[in-house]
């Protein structure tokens, strides 16, 4: 059986900043796509955002470019409460799903299990995905080859 290689993928404070005008969603995202082209195949990417509860997977692999969309093959499942919530979701998709290794992308790290977070890139809310967090992606990456 192949091995299940998960980017869980943020919007909010990834994508765009948090909380900003609805005219820079997905500012970020070329960039983020640039950042994920050479390790998709391989990797896939799951939807961790809230958004996953406003749309659906179709309407959401739409937000992305055609070369990237075809990678994004599920979100995560809702829990309503918790702090951990989001951190909580993501173990529960791993379990269910059989994932061998796996990356998180989030702006909030209080929202993680302390386990994952050797494995989170950590956005500035504000700024949304930078130069940073890709260095950040990229090392993660190189350690988990």
């Amino acid at each position: 059986m192949e091995s299940k290689k998960i980017i869980f993928l943020d919007f909010d404070g990834v994508l765009h900043p948090n909380g900003c005008e609805e005219y820079l969603y997905f500012c970020k995202l070329k960039y983020v796509e640039k950042t994920l082209k050479p390790f998709l195949g391989e990797w896939k990417i799951v939807i961790s955002s809230n958004w996953k509860n406003l749309y659906n997977l179709e309407t959401i692999k739409n937000f992305f470019s055609n070369d990237v969309k075809d990678y994004i093959i599920d979100t995560t499942f809702t829990f309503s409460i918790g702090a951990t919530k989001r951190g909580k979701e993501i173990e529960k998709y791993i379990l269910d799903n059989n994932v061998e290794k796996y990356i998180i992308i989030d702006d909030m790290l209080k929202f993680l299990l302390h386990k994952q977070k050797k494995f989170a890139i950590i956005t500035d809310s504000e700024q949304g995905f930078t130069n940073k967090s890709r260095n950040k992606f990229l090392k993660i990456m190189k350690m988990l080859k």
